[in-house]
């Protein structure tokens, strides 16, 4: 359960056992150690015992350029703070797995887990041996599930061990075509076929727009029993400008009680053409929230554009200064500034702390636990696109250093992070093979990672004439294009490049850095039958709008074709072929490898033997529209990998996130 403590002091929890481990405090959820009282703020509880932080010494973590070298911070360590490290050797283990695209996490009674998954608009459990219960989907209400959409926070009630309620977020379809965020809550009764009952939706964001991005949402309980609901201004322009609007519900942190109704000491409540759910405003798109132990204020963690990704302290009635203020700038190797282009302006509440270049905020939290003693009183605050959790050390509310932590093999997007009744830190990741992974810490030796699951070696292929027999080799990662276009009788093909072997390097030249030019694909013959083949292109080790990046795509190349050339020109591709759309969602030819700083990605180029020639005026923008009409065709398919090389002298493309 994310049961969110006020204070160090334990709540009474019977259901988790906590008794036992009284000073170990989940870090986002808050409970009150006595009955709250609705409507009425308590005070803030003594501050807990927090090691004493270390010396600030050392160069700052981040040594990449930002993206505008004329924005100075406004104060000491407001970014790019030391390299602070608490020298703790930990162990990473995977509690479960078998989820697509979560969101979130939280922590049931008995070692179980509630996992909101978001694209299939349904909840999962895991119990403590990682063993999944059949979806829960019935009752929950219409989700929009594309891009950024679909099923978002959950949240179990402060009192779920006497009402079973749980609370979530989710983007809400409209008749018209738009969608909001919105919140819901249910009974969940948990057994063989777990359920909800008793549906309520008890908000709807407003106005609702036709855009797919930027939802927010974390559900974060107050000390006196109201919910904060952090949101997004949906990215596009005419939510951006309204996000300092305060007749507009877009860009804003609400608080609510947890029937929908208004507290009546919110900061507006009463003032004519005012939203009187608004807590504070002026953000961009809050992903990571929790309560503070000591204060009980709100801490959130939202997304910049291209930098400028900022963590502050919610307060009550304040503006944080979106689009007005920021220091991000405008997606694009231009770095264009945003709006007047200032960082600083009165009436403007400053981020405590801000990233530039991004991390791409998941989620963040609290770490208020006796258990791991270094780690008491740090900041998790888990990336997107960053391949790492930073851990900050503070004074107050002063960032004094910043850790980086992977936990993680290979590169993976961390989506939630919470610490659990056991004082081990859960990090749920991203995509389409997610899994909830534990951090524990241990006495001695070297940190171990979470290794990433390979899918088995494919078997070998059938030889075609002389050729001899060849065995494909495991591929790296799990991709969407692999789940989403299953061969028939798990046909396969061989496919290699003449530039570099499987799992090796791709050469420089064919980069984006450089050439930005094909490097050549050969594949061996498909089975009989095969009409045509298609080529798609895809880097699962980064994603945009939470999606693996669909680099380039062409159909409709003739079956008796095997091979495409290396340094092969836009015009050059076989007659009949057609180029489907990239990550941009528009048809244009192949652009090479720009990779992410940090550990090789993975680039993997799938061709798969069709049964059906595409229409001659086929013309997918999008990469549901590419695979549909290829789907239940495939008789077999292939891939070969590379691995992407990174320009260290070049900044990291930002993720539109």
């Amino acid at each position: 359960m994310r049961i969110r403590f006020a204070s160090g002091l334990a709540a009474t929890v019977s259901i988790l056992a906590l008794a036992a481990c009284a000073n170990t405090d989940p870090g986002r959820t808050q409970q009150a150690a006595t009955p709250a009282t609705p409507g009425v703020t308590q005070q803030p509880a003594a501050t807990p015992a927090i090691p004493t932080p270390a010396p600030v010494t050392g160069s700052a973590v981040e040594t990449r350029p930002p993206n505008k070298q004329n924005y100075q911070p406004a104060f000491t360590f407001q970014t790019r703070a030391p390299n602070i490290q608490a020298n703790v050797v930990y162990d990473v283990t995977t509690v479960a797995s078998g989820f697509v695209t979560p969101f979130s996490f939280d922590f049931l009674p008995n070692g179980k887990f509630l996992i909101a998954e978001r694209l299939a608009g349904q909840f999962r459990i895991a119990d403590k041996d990682g063993k999944l219960s059949p979806p829960i989907k019935q009752g929950v209400p219409d989700v929009v599930a594309r891009q950024q959409a679909g099923l978002l926070d959950v949240a179990l009630d402060p009192n779920f061990a006497s009402n079973q309620m749980i609370y979530w977020s989710f983007s809400e379809p409209q008749p018209d075509g738009t969608n909001n965020t919105a919140v819901a809550k249910a009974k969940l009764v948990d057994g063989a076929q777990p359920r909800l009952e008793n549906v309520q939706v008890i908000y709807h964001q407003r106005p609702s727009l036709a855009s797919n991005l930027h939802y927010g949402s974390r559900l974060v309980f107050g000390r006196d029993g109201n919910l904060f609901v952090t949101q997004g201004e949906r990215s596009i322009i005419p939510g951006r400008v309204q996000a300092e609007d305060l007749q507009s519900g877009l860009g804003k942190i609400v608080r609510i009680k947890t029937d929908g109704s208004i507290p009546s000491d919110n900061p507006f409540v009463g003032r004519e053409g005012v939203r009187p759910e608004i807590w504070s405003y002026g953000h961009r798109n809050v992903q990571g929230a929790f309560l503070h132990p000591a204060t009980g204020e709100l801490w959130e963690f939202e997304h910049g554009p291209q930098g400028g990704d900022e963590i502050n302290i919610a307060r009550k009635g304040k503006d944080y200064g979106w689009p007005s203020v920021t220091y991000g700038v405008e997606y694009g190797a231009a770095n264009t500034k945003i709006g007047a282009g200032v960082t600083q302006k009165a009436g403007i509440e400053q981020p405590l702390y801000y990233w530039d270049p991004v991390i791409a905020p998941g989620a963040m939290t609290y770490y208020n636990s006796d258990v791991v003693k270094a780690w008491k009183g740090s900041i998790f605050a888990a990336g997107l696109n960053s391949n790492y959790v930073a851990r900050l050390t503070l004074d107050g509310e002063k960032v004094l250093g910043e850790e980086r932590l992977t936990f993680s093999e290979g590169r993976e997007r961390y989506r939630d992070i919470n610490v659990g009744p056991d004082g081990a830190i859960y990090v749920l990741t991203d995509g389409p093979a997610a899994r909830l992974l534990k951090v524990t810490a241990k006495e001695s030796g070297a940190s171990t990672l979470a290794p990433i699951a390979t899918p088995p070696a494919a078997a070998a292929a059938a030889p075609v004439g002389n050729a001899p027999a060849r065995t494909e080799p495991a591929v790296a990662a799990n991709t969407l294009a692999l789940v989403a276009l299953p061969a028939k009788d798990g046909g396969r093909i061989s496919v290699s490049t003449p530039g570099w072997a499987n799992n090796e390097d791709i050469p420089f030249k064919y980069t984006q850095y450089q050439g930005n030019t094909f490097p050549g694909l050969e594949w061996t013959q498909g089975p009989l039958g095969v009409k045509s083949y298609a080529i798609i292109m895809q880097d699962p080790d980064f994603a945009i709008k939470g999606n693996p990046v669909l680099h380039w795509s062409l159909v409709n190349i003739p079956a008796n074709q095997f091979k495409l050339a290396a340094g092969m020109a836009p015009e050059g591709k076989p007659m009949g072929s057609i180029y489907g759309p990239n990550y941009k969602g528009v048809a244009q030819p192949y652009l090479g490898p720009r990779t992410p700083a940090g550990p090789k990605n993975r680039y993997q180029f799938q061709v798969f033997a069709l049964d059906t020639m595409l229409p001659a005026d086929f013309a997918p923008k999008t990469y549901d529209e590419l695979i549909a009409p290829m789907k239940d065709h495939v008789l077999a398919s292939g891939v070969v990998v590379g691995q992407g090389q990174v320009d260290r002298a070049a900044p990291p493309p930002a993720p539109k996130n």
